[in-house]
């Protein structure tokens, strides 16, 4: 099947073929990109969409057209498939500790004609982090909340995205430190309370924010998220990052239609 044949009766069409289970549906973003998604379980917000978005743009000026890049907590898949598709030379690896997650990824990789540039991994990316693998680009939205804290959701898929049950901001940043190539770029999102935290874990890891993104939820709000640039530190310190111009949470455009306020 043709993955830009997209109409009213995609969604059947897949469930016949089966790559969309019991328990699953199909998102369609901007008449253009296809994920299959858990019904009950994790599902990726607007603030994935503007990562990848975000990211795309730093191939090219801050990293090489050809880029390799890492999408650690590839989840289904949204992040490193939008960046592949901006970016055409780039190769992608997504490495995603749940199963059903990683396999969702892999069908979303094939859905969407990836499967040439962009390679989905089960495991733990402390443990590829010891290989010596190295990327141009990392990328991440990491689970927002540390573990403990505030009511964690009883169903296991979205407790591990959302809380630091597998992988906590520390280890996070010390596996982006291991796996970014030298001179390299990574990205990674938190939540607005957790931004000084972020900037001062990766002093510690070698790494120094560069560039800060607020996402508001609407134009003059006040930011609930950041995207987090980040480089090689210079002896481990952090300098001051530039603050970038503010990216929209619209409620009400579709993800893939949102840009910077005001325009």
């Amino acid at each position: 099947m043709d993955v830009r044949q997209i109409d009213s009766d995609i969604g059947s069409r897949l469930r016949r073929d089966g790559t969309i289970l019991e328990g699953e549906d199909l998102t369609v973003l901007a008449d253009r990109w296809l994920f299959v998604q858990a019904v009950r379980g994790y599902r990726f917000g607007i603030d994935a969409v503007l990562l990848a978005r975000y990211a795309s743009g730093l191939v090219g000026s801050h990293v090489p057209e050809s880029a390799s890049v890492l999408d650690i907590g590839a989840g289904c898949g949204v992040v490193g498939l939008i960046l592949a598709d901006l970016c055409p030379r780039v190769t992608v690896t997504g490495i995603e500790i749940q199963t059903a997650q990683a396999d969702r990824a892999r069908r979303n990789v094939a859905l969407n004609g990836l499967e040439e540039r962009v390679t989905i991994r089960t495991g733990d990316v402390r443990e590829f982090a010891a290989t010596g693998a190295r990327f141009d680009l990392v990328v991440s939205n990491p689970p927002f909340y540390r573990a403990g804290s505030g009511r964690v959701n009883p169903d296991g898929e979205r407790a591990v995205a959302r809380h630091e049950i597998s992988l906590d901001m520390d280890g996070l940043l010390e596996a982006v430190s291991r796996l970014m190539a030298p001179g390299g770029r990574a990205v990674v999102l938190y939540p607005a309370e957790r931004l000084s935290e972020c900037v001062l874990a990766a002093g510690r890891h070698g790494l120094a924010g560069v560039e800060l993104v607020p996402l508001l939820p609407r134009p003059g709000a006040q930011p609930e998220s950041f995207l987090v640039g980040l480089a090689e530190g210079i002896d481990g310190s952090a300098r001051d990052p530039v603050t970038a111009p503010p990216m929209c949470l619209s409620r009400e455009a579709p993800p893939a239609a949102t840009s910077e306020c005001g325009r």
